[in-house]
């Protein structure tokens, strides 16, 4: 077998099909091979060849993320905001967010709580209905 490859995914690739030797010591069945006839393969898109370590890394931080992402999203409409608003410290916005993702990870009773006894969403409610008597004046 010819000499060792640096480690990327298409060098990974030739790990699969025999005709190289990889660096770091992934053998043919540390790696996760994505043909261009797997059903998974959009179209455009590259064959791949990743470790399967790698793999499952990427698949627990993104159940990690997707509270998160969710509780953004219920505290965007429970604001009534709509297109891009960034989630930092110190708006209304990331406090409520913060406030329902951990209510979710507590239980679906105490996010029902939450969601409908927010006073930030009491704040905001009031804040809008002054804003649009303001205006029919």
């Amino acid at each position: 077998m010819p000499k060792n490859t640096r480690s990327n995914h298409l060098q990974k690739c030739k790990v699969v099909a025999g005709k190289k030797k990889s660096v770091n010591g992934l053998k043919k069945g540390d790696i996760l091979h994505r043909s261009k006839s797997s059903s998974a393969v959009k179209k455009g898109h590259k064959p791949m060849c990743i470790s399967k370590k790698k793999h499952e890394a990427g698949k627990r931080q993104a159940k990690s993320t997707k509270s998160w992402i969710k509780a953004c999203q219920r505290a965007k409409k429970k604001l009534g905001l709509k297109g891009f608003h960034p989630v930092k410290k110190g708006t209304r916005l990331y406090a409520l967010a913060k406030k329902l993702h951990e209510a979710a990870k507590k239980g679906p009773t105490v996010l029902k709580t939450a969601l409908s006894s927010s006073p930030i969403a009491r704040r905001t409610r009031a804040a809008t209905r002054r804003a649009t008597r303001a205006t029919m004046r």
